[in-house]
């Protein structure tokens, strides 16, 4: 095996961000044939499945941009709301009940 200053072990989210944001020689290992970890999809007779939610709420713009660019993204608008005593609020629900 080489030598390296880094060894990740699994290709997830945090792997491979450690591995791209971190200077130096680093060996990724993954047990999976595909990167992803929990965040993947998984295609089976043509129909995709997600093992978790793949929402990923980047405020940093320059963030965004780089995430952007590694993997195809859709952005989703977010119009959640909460009904509450009679009229929808903006969720997440950030109102002092008291």
């Amino acid at each position: 095996m080489e030598h390296c200053q880094h060894l990740v072990i699994g290709g997830g989210v945090s792997g491979l961000s450690f591995t791209l944001a971190t200077p130096g020689d680093c060996i990724l290992l993954e047990r999976s044939d595909t990167p992803g970890g929990l965040s993947a999809t998984r295609v089976e007779r043509g129909y995709g499945f997600d093992f978790t939610g793949h929402w990923l709420h980047l405020a940093d713009s320059k963030l965004a941009e780089k995430a952007k660019d590694l993997v195809e993204m859709v952005e989703i608008e977010r119009r959640a709301r909460v009904y509450f005593k009679g009229r929808y609020l903006p969720y997440p629900f950030q109102l002092h009940l008291a």
